[in-house]
């Protein structure tokens, strides 16, 4: 392979890269400051958070969370941070899931630059690259969410981490070991996703840029050190749960084929109508085939091969870098000729300006469902169950929501303090993750259905519940138009097995008598 890296990057940093960097900052930001909850999910962290602290933060062997026995094995180091800041500042641990996970994501972009740095030497490529990691919806979205606590701080230590790596490869400088030993270390405790990309990239970044005995050295004293780092908190788990933590890896809940195919399809950015930023990529991707430089674009596809659950979230990475070499050329390519009139650098700037007003456009009318927290009519509703039904209450939940998105499932163990049957956050510790996913799918077709289906559904997964709990709006996830539950809420009105005890603005409840 012909791949000549920057191994002398410029280091000059200039208001139009600090203009980038407070653009995206602002773009992250500007979704929580409007909020009174975290956004979207953070249901489980919010009790997990809770559990270190009522344990005097020691590690707990099992969270409360619905009350399920699971595991406490997920990293917990943002779980620390959080659960510490709480503690310290006169602020809510919901407020900390609202503004925390916004503010480690902006930090990320800085980690970004440095990193493209060390692949792109012209500062045009880089200013390019820079646009486009702020401005490709999956930079952020997942998380600024309060469930982003743990992937916020785990893609900004990975990425800290594989420019030190990067330097230590291509400098052959051993003094980046203990410095980057530290980040892949903050990167295994932060969480399991960017643990998994961090270890494929490193080895990616060893078969191509040095694979000379003194790299073998240098790969095994940054295992080492990465071991010993993470040892105590490695070696508790372990000890209490086996090998608990690594049940995520056998079983995700997501597949191959439909991983590949997002790839193949083009769909690697989330962008609606017009992929600009996956055309650049695209078009950077094939300049670096042409030039014989593979590593940009094997590490694309390596991440759709093997990072089957949420690819999108670190794939944005080299994306991003490919984007800043297609979007160069293809800026050069428009504007070869070097005119210096009025009416075409207006036509310049205009195409430019075109581009990222549309992307920042763009990411403001993505689906709304997304990055909206769980309404307070929602939150009154359970707290009322809270309030008013036994402590041994177990509630089966109704939305067509798919359950990454069904933010009214997750938050009900945590604010209702009761058992949801078909919950599915945190279960990937549990075993049988994906027949978990499945009973949700099938439970939530109900929702559109006669009560029949509901009671098939019981029997099929030998489930016990007390109460249903059907949410309102009943919306799909990303159609806040309908509400899909209205006709099943009437058939259940009219149902003896099922008691109507609370019809509020935020949810509608029922006891079950059967």
């Amino acid at each position: 392979m012909n791949y000549s890296f920057s191994s002398k990057p410029f280091v000059r940093i200039d208001y139009l890269i600090l203009s980038v960097f407070f653009l995206g900052a602002a773009i992250r930001l500007s979704f929580v400051i409007t909020s009174d909850f975290p956004i979207n999910d953070g249901g489980l962290f919010y009790v997990m958070i809770k559990d270190l602290q009522n344990n005097n933060f020691s590690l707990p062997f099992y969270t409360t969370y619905n009350n399920a026995g699971i595991p406490y094995v997920y990293p917990p180091l943002a779980f620390y941070a959080a659960g510490f800041l709480e503690q310290v500042i006169p602020i809510s641990l919901f407020d900390l899931l609202l503004f925390l996970p916004a503010t480690i994501t902006a930090l990320t972009i800085p980690a970004f630059y440095i990193l493209s740095k060390d692949f792109l030497s012209k500062r045009t490529e880089v200013v390019i690259s820079l646009f486009a990691f702020i401005l490709i919806p999956d930079s952020f979205r997942w998380l600024i969410m309060g469930g982003g606590l743990t992937r916020s701080f785990g893609l900004l230590f990975s990425l800290l981490a594989l420019h030190q790596v990067f330097r230590m490869y291509s400098d052959n400088d051993p003094k980046r070991i203990p410095i980057a030993a530290l980040f892949c270390s903050l990167t295994v405790l932060s969480h399991p996703a960017n643990t998994y990309f961090l270890i494929y990239s490193i080895a990616l970044f060893f078969l191509v840029i040095s694979r000379t005995k003194t790299s073998v050295y240098y790969s095994l004293f940054l295992l080492i050190g990465t071991m010993i780092f993470t040892a105590p908190w490695m070696f508790t788990v372990t000890s209490r749960h086996g090998l608990a933590m690594l049940m995520p890896g056998v079983d995700n809940g997501f597949t191959f084929v439909a991983s590949v195919s997002r790839l193949l399809l083009l769909k690697i950015t989330n962008e609606l109508f017009i992929p600009i930023w996956a055309f650049a990529c695209l078009f950077g991707f094939i300049i670096e085939l042409i030039n014989k430089k593979f590593f940009l674009p094997l590490w694309v596809v390596v991440i759709f091969f093997l990072h089957t659950r949420a690819a999108d979230q670190v794939a944005v990475i080299p994306i991003a870098i490919l984007a800043g070499i297609g979007g160069y050329k293809a800026l050069r390519t428009m504007f070869i000729q070097q005119e210096s009139g009025w009416w075409y650098k207006s036509m310049r700037l205009l195409i430019i300006g075109f581009i990222l007003l549309y992307s920042i456009i763009i990411i403001y009318v993505a689906p709304p469902q997304l990055l909206n927290p769980l309404p307070q009519s929602e939150r009154d509703a359970m707290r009322w169950i809270d309030l008013n039904t036994p402590i041994t209450s177990r509630i089966l939940v109704i939305s067509p929501t798919i359950w990454y998105l069904d933010r009214s499932s997750e938050w009900l163990p945590s604010l209702a303090s009761r058992h949801n049957v078909s919950v599915v956050q945190g279960y990937e510790w549990m075993g049988n993750f994906s027949q978990r996913i499945e009973q949700h799918n099938a439970l939530q077709e109900c929702s559109s259905l006669a009560p029949d289906c509901i009671e098939k559904w019981i029997v099929s997964t030998g489930s016990l519940i007390t109460h249903l709990y059907i949410p309102k709006p009943c919306i799909e996830s990303f159609d806040v138009s309908i509400d899909k539950c209205g006709a099943l809420r009437s058939a259940l009105k009219d149902d003896p097995h099922y008691r109507l005890i609370y019809d509020e603005a935020g949810a509608t409840i029922f006891q079950y008598v059967k």
